[in-house]
Formats: C-alpha cells, sequence, structure tokens
C-alpha cells in the first residue's frame, strides 16, 4: 500500500507511547526501527493482542486511541478503507490490523517490516 502520511492536520487527543523497559528492549530502540503507530480503541481485544505482538518482538510504538476522536477515525477509515482497529501503520504504510499482522508473521515477512532480524518471533 501507499503511504499515507498524516490524517489531514487532524491530532488525536491522547497518544501512547510503549517504551522498552529491559536493556535489551533499549538496545532494539537504538537500532534504527522503523516509526509503529497503532490506531486503537478502548476496549478492543484486538488492539490489545497486536500491542502484546509488538511488546513480544521489542518493538516501540505509538498508540493513537481515536475512540472519542471522530476526525480521526474518518481519516482511519479513508486512508485504510477499513472501519475496524486496531490499524498498524509502519513508516506511515498501512499493514491492517491484528489478524493481518498475524498473518504476516507466519509467513515470516512481518520481521522484515519491523526491521527485526528473522530470529525474532513473537507470534503465539
Amino acid at each position: 500500500m501507499p503511504p499515507v502520511g498524516d490524517p489531514l492536520g487532524v491530532k488525536a487527543p491522547e497518544t501512547r507511547a510503549w517504551v522498552p523497559t529491559t536493556d535489551e528492549e533499549r538496545k532494539d530502540k537504538g537500532r534504527g526501527m522503523p516509526n509503529v503507530r497503532i490506531s486503537t480503541t478502548l476496549y478492543c481485544g484486538y488492539c490489545t493482542q497486536a500491542k502484546r505482538l509488538l511488546e513480544r518482538k521489542g518493538v516501540p510504538y505509538q498508540e493513537i486511541d481515536v475512540s472519542r476522536d471522530p476526525p480521526k477515525r474518518r481519516w482511519l477509515v479513508e486512508a485504510t478503507g477499513m472501519t475496524t482497529v486496531p490499524q498498524v501503520f509502519v513508516d506511515d504504510v498501512s499493514h491492517g490490523g491484528y489478524t493481518d499482522l498475524l498473518a504476516l508473521e507466519r509467513e515470516g515477512s512481518l520481521n522484515g517490516i519491523l526491521g527485526l532480524a528473522d530470529s525474532t518471533s513473537g507470534a503465539k
């Protein structure tokens, strides 16, 4: 998919970043990993699973809660063609939701997209 860029200047009211906490996770962050953003809503099981997959792989990400932000949610639908969350962007390229990430993991291409060595696996 082509890069989608920023959402028409609409700023999310709430973003949270997962920050590496272990020495190994901090080392991974220093490798020049791609920019990962995940659009989520409150009480979303698939969102939780997608974040856990990224965390198991040691990939830092920015979480954008679109629960109470209709303009951001509209942009998300326009950018991805999907009405569901999560939606994961790596370097501004949409890679779908949790089931899409899991499929990429199972076929062996997720690590490359995330800038990880092939030996890093996180799907269970």
